[in-house]
Protein backbone atom coordinates (compact mmCIF):
# COMPACT_ATOMS: atom_id res chain seq x y z
CA UNK A 1 0.00 0.00 0.00
CA UNK A 2 1.61 3.65 -1.22
CA UNK A 3 4.34 2.10 -1.99
CA UNK A 4 5.34 0.71 1.26
CA UNK A 5 6.41 -3.18 2.41
CA UNK A 6 4.45 -5.11 4.74
CA UNK A 7 6.10 -7.40 6.92
CA UNK A 8 3.19 -9.32 7.93
CA UNK A 9 3.14 -12.95 8.13
CA UNK A 10 0.33 -15.81 7.73
CA UNK A 11 1.22 -18.36 11.05
CA UNK A 12 -0.65 -21.49 12.20
CA UNK A 13 -2.41 -20.65 15.32
CA UNK A 14 -1.62 -24.07 16.61
CA UNK A 15 1.96 -22.66 16.39
CA UNK A 16 0.98 -19.62 18.29
CA UNK A 17 -0.65 -21.59 21.26
CA UNK A 18 2.27 -23.90 21.57
CA UNK A 19 4.36 -20.66 22.00
CA UNK A 20 2.32 -19.54 24.60
CA UNK A 21 2.49 -22.47 26.44
CA UNK A 22 5.88 -22.94 26.56
CA UNK A 23 6.59 -19.04 27.58
CA UNK A 24 4.12 -19.58 30.59
CA UNK A 25 5.79 -22.78 31.53
CA UNK A 26 9.53 -21.32 31.22
CA UNK A 27 9.12 -17.84 32.48
CA UNK A 28 11.68 -16.70 34.28
CA UNK A 29 10.12 -13.52 34.90
CA UNK A 30 7.44 -14.42 38.19
CA UNK A 31 8.81 -13.68 41.22
CA UNK A 32 6.79 -13.92 44.89
CA UNK A 33 7.99 -10.55 46.11
CA UNK A 34 6.59 -9.16 43.02
CA UNK A 35 3.29 -10.01 42.88
CA UNK A 36 3.08 -9.44 47.15
CA UNK A 37 4.13 -5.92 46.12
CA UNK A 38 1.44 -6.14 43.62
CA UNK A 39 -1.06 -7.60 46.36
CA UNK A 40 -0.20 -4.87 48.19
CA UNK A 41 -1.13 -1.80 45.78
CA UNK A 42 -4.21 -3.66 43.94
CA UNK A 43 -5.87 -5.67 46.67
CA UNK A 44 -8.26 -7.16 43.94
CA UNK A 45 -5.12 -8.26 41.74
CA UNK A 46 -5.96 -11.43 39.44
CA UNK A 47 -3.14 -12.73 37.27
CA UNK A 48 -3.66 -11.18 33.78
CA UNK A 49 -4.64 -13.64 31.61
CA UNK A 50 -3.07 -12.11 28.41
CA UNK A 51 -1.13 -9.30 27.38
CA UNK A 52 -4.13 -6.62 27.04
CA UNK A 53 -4.53 -7.39 30.78
CA UNK A 54 -1.29 -7.36 31.51
CA UNK A 55 -1.19 -3.77 29.95
CA UNK A 56 -4.03 -3.04 31.76
CA UNK A 57 -2.70 -4.20 35.07
CA UNK A 58 0.88 -2.07 34.38
CA UNK A 59 -1.50 1.11 33.91
CA UNK A 60 -3.22 0.78 36.90
CA UNK A 61 0.08 0.23 39.26
CA UNK A 62 1.74 3.01 37.25
CA UNK A 63 -1.18 5.11 38.11
CA UNK A 64 -1.51 4.49 41.75
CA UNK A 65 2.30 4.47 42.09
CA UNK A 66 2.01 8.44 40.49
CA UNK A 67 -0.66 9.70 43.01
CA UNK A 68 2.07 9.24 45.82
Amino acid sequence: MYGTQTYLEKVDIEDVKACKEMYAENCVDYNDDLEELVRLIKPDYVPPSNEYEAVELFSGIAGVLKSY
